[in-house]
């Protein structure tokens, strides 16, 4: 597999809790997690924005950018929301992707309608 091409991306300052550097020191998160950490971290759309969704990138998609095969992509996800670091949200017939200090509760209250 071939590297992606980031020269389009846009990047954003991300600031990680300690826990995630706690699993990263410990073993329990790989280099390909963090990166997909971070990958999400800057897809998500800020509830400000208007849009308030998280990352709906495809399975396939993520593995692109990860240079992985596409079926590492769902396990590594269940794996990583298993340890309440990313939060898998299904939408209107859609999953879209969030990190778990993405927002505050309230805001994830109002994204579902309660």
């Amino acid at each position: 597999m071939s590297r992606p091409d980031i020269s389009d991306w846009s990047f954003c300052d991300v600031n990680l809790p300690a826990r995630v550097h706690q699993l990263v020191f410990a073993d329990k998160i790989t280099i390909t997690d963090l990166k997909l950490i971070l990958r999400i971290a800057q897809m998500v759309k800020h509830y400000g924005d208007g849009t308030g969704r998280g990352c709906f990138a495809l399975n396939r998609t993520i593995a692109a950018w990860l240079n992985v095969h596409p079926t590492y992509i769902p396990q590594r996800l269940r794996y990583l929301s298993d340890l309440g670091v990313i939060l898998i949200v299904q939408f209107e017939d859609q999953r879209y992707l969030e990190l778990e200090w993405s927002r505050t509760s309230d805001e994830r209250l109002e994204l579902a309608g309660k």
